[in-house]
């Protein structure tokens, strides 16, 4: 890296530092994917001809071509990233603000207010609950089920066997050789693919649901990442190693990471606070047990994956459907007994020192209470009575003055 580039990193990393925006840095790979952030300071841009010159007058970089998609009126950008990966580069334009908001939309916190305080019959009409399965990746309370497309589905197979065909060659091949680099780039283009197809997944199916009519949207509070651990070992008496379901439980784990499930719940919060419309997470404990008619919990209605059967009212329907609807009813529970966090804020006033060399500040919280405090003076600790009495009398431990002798 330029000496110039390195430089900005270390600018753009103490500050980042003292806004306690992010933490130390951290050693990467070479491997996989790879990327550097840059200022205006460093770059000009020439839009007539596409190029970006990296580097200053006196210590110029080089030159990359570019593609603009979309608008070609922007204004000029605050910085720009430059990535790497599966042998693709990308360029990146950062903008303070894209696009012009009309209105500013509520904050969580107000969202939050906003709905406590309507009545629960006006919450049924607007509140939507989604589960989240394997089979079905995302079910609605409203009856609508979202899912990849088949067609979708077929690649991912496919880029699934062909990566772990790439997988096992290159664990024969020598690490670092030509070819070994050259089925890497296989595995990693495999690898993007499942990617760009599960975020497209998520984005389009946050967008649906955050267009729809309803403005409250309720999800289980999943774990993912507990769910997916994988199993401990065993060992019985004579510590032979036990079967623990490793391998079925590989497979649920690849699965569960295949739907998007952490994905559509950030998209849809994010997109639906720009709408006025709020995002929020319940217990997931029991939803799929629980008759939505009459309430009744047990681990017999879960007839099969699919069919709920429930064993005191009789109530059948999809297992999916009856779990998003218990979603929707604890989420307007939920929401009718939350209440708004208040920041409290702190402010000192110091006034006069007194003579024992202390100095008394009247601390005002945000409830408008003064509390008095007693703040040491500058340099240090407070001082005692016990102290000042033994420095007077001379007994002190100070340390005599340095004497040079010249």
């Amino acid at each position: 890296m330029h000496r110039s580039l390195l430089q900005a990193t270390i600018t753009i990393f103490i500050c980042n530092c003292r806004q306690n925006l992010g933490g130390r840095p951290k050693f990467k790979s070479k491997h996989g994917r790879q990327s550097v952030l840059i200022t205006s300071e460093l770059y000009s841009i020439d839009t007539v001809r596409g190029i970006v010159r990296l580097g200053t007058a006196k210590h110029p970089v080089g030159e990359i071509r570019y593609t603009l998609h979309g608008e070609k009126n922007l204004p000029a950008p605050k910085s720009i990233c430059i990535a790497r990966h599966a042998n693709k580069w990308w360029l990146s334009f950062n903008f303070t603000q894209g696009q012009e908001i009309e209105e500013e939309p509520l904050s969580e916190q107000e969202l939050i207010s906003l709905f406590s305080a309507m009545p629960k019959e006006d919450l049924e009409a607007i509140t939507t609950g989604f589960d989240r399965g394997v089979i079905i990746p995302v079910a609605g309370s409203g009856g609508a089920n979202f899912d990849f497309d088949p067609a979708v589905k077929k690649r991912l197979d496919q880029k699934l066997q062909r990566r772990r065909k790439y997988q096992r060659r290159m664990a024969r091949q020598t690490e670092g050789s030509n070819r070994w680099k050259r089925t890497k780039l296989l595995v990693d283009k495999a690898h993007e693919y499942q990617g760009n197809a599960r975020k497209d997944f998520a984005h389009k199916t946050s967008r649906q649901i955050v267009d729809s009519s309803s403005s409250l949207f309720v999800f289980e509070d999943l774990k993912i990442k507990n769910m997916t651990r994988k199993p401990k070992a065993k060992k019985d008496e004579n510590g032979k190693w036990l079967k623990n379901g490793a391998r079925a439980k590989a497979g649920l784990n690849r699965c569960i990471l295949g739907s998007a499930w952490g994905n559509i719940l950030a998209f849809t919060a994010y997109k639906g606070l720009r709408k006025n419309k709020l995002t929020i997470k319940i217990q997931p404990n029991g939803t799929s047990q629980e008759c939505s008619h009459c309430g009744h919990i047990h681990s017999d209605n879960r007839v099969s994956q699919s069919l709920f059967v429930c064993q005191r009212c009789g109530f059948t329907t999809n297992a999916d459907f009856n779990a998003s609807l218990n979603i929707k009813k604890r989420g307007i529970d939920q929401i009718g007994s939350m209440s708004v966090k208040q920041k409290k804020t702190v402010r000192f006033r110091r006034t006069e020192a007194p003579r024992d060399g202390t100095s008394e500040a009247m601390r005002v919280s945000s409830d408008g209470d003064p509390v008095e405090q007693s703040i040491p003076p500058e340099g240090g600790r407070r001082k005692t009575s016990e102290g000042t009495a033994r420095r007077s009398s001379g007994q002190g431990t100070a340390k005599p003055p340095l004497q040079l002798k010249v």
